[in-house]
């Protein structure tokens, strides 16, 4: 693993690009959230997949090494620009950065919450990463927290008629989930892996396992404290991708 680091070549410009194309989506959401367009839960989770599956994309090449030097340093310098942001919540730049990002309900630490998600996104992936060696677990696991916990909060805020409690594993308090955000959850995970999983292990094996792993993620997500979905999720996606790939 180390030799790969050492032959990859940084790219400023490819990484320029996309974090110039991150934060217009920071802004673009958050102007329409400030019109109402948008609710903030969707918004949210536009960026989220716009930076986890579309990072997955844009640094995808024949080249791991540099996919993976070139993807930790955007995501270094997105995190340095949103960590500025929440350090100065009423400077003007900030207030247009994360209009559509910082979510009240967080309340009394509303950017807390935010930067404290994306640190969990960037550990959790460094450490599948380090961990298996591998930038295409990397990058699946990455996909698949993308795809799958973006549609929880917009689906069972919206349908959500069906709850349940669990109890955060951190603070003992009890939160309310809905299983029709659950389910989206479960088909996000599921269709995902499905797609991502090699053709090469036939069409029923390829299901079975994209269903189980699907239920396990969503169970994980639901189960998960508040703001840590984003650490478990690939925590557990990494590991069994890594048995099956």
């Amino acid at each position: 693993m180390n030799s790969l680091w050492q032959a990859a070549e940084f790219d400023g410009l490819k990484v320029l690009m996309f974090a110039s194309f991150i934060i217009m989506g920071w802004i673009v959401t958050g102007q329409l959230h400030r019109v109402r367009q948008l609710r903030i839960g969707d918004s949210r989770k536009l960026n989220h997949v716009a930076v986890l599956v579309g990072g997955a994309a844009w640094f995808w090449t024949d080249n791991p090494a540099n996919d993976r030097l070139n993807a930790f340093i955007a995501a270094g310098v997105l995190f340095s620009i949103l960590m500025l942001a929440c350090r100065f919540p009423r400077r003007r730049f900030s207030r247009v950065l994360l209009q559509g990002y910082v979510r009240m309900e967080d309340w009394p630490h509303p950017h807390g919450h935010l930067w404290v998600s994306w640190m969990a996104s960037i550990v959790g992936l460094v450490i599948v990463e380090l961990v298996f060696g591998s930038t295409e677990i990397t990058r699946m696991s990455a996909i698949v927290l993308g795809i799958a916990d973006a549609l929880g909060e917009p689906i069972g805020s919206r349908f959500g008629r069906h709850r349940f409690q669990v109890a955060d594993l951190l603070s003992s308090t009890i939160r309310h989930r809905s299983w029709e955000g659950s389910l989206a959850v479960c088909v996000g995970a599921t269709l995902s892996i499905a797609w991502l999983l090699p053709i090469s292990m036939g069409l029923p094996l390829t299901l079975v396992v994209a269903c189980l792993m699907g239920v396990l993620i969503a169970g994980v997500e639901a189960w998960s404290p508040h703001g840590l979905d984003n650490l478990t999720i690939p925590l557990v996606t990494g590991p069994c991708l890594a048995l099956i790939v």
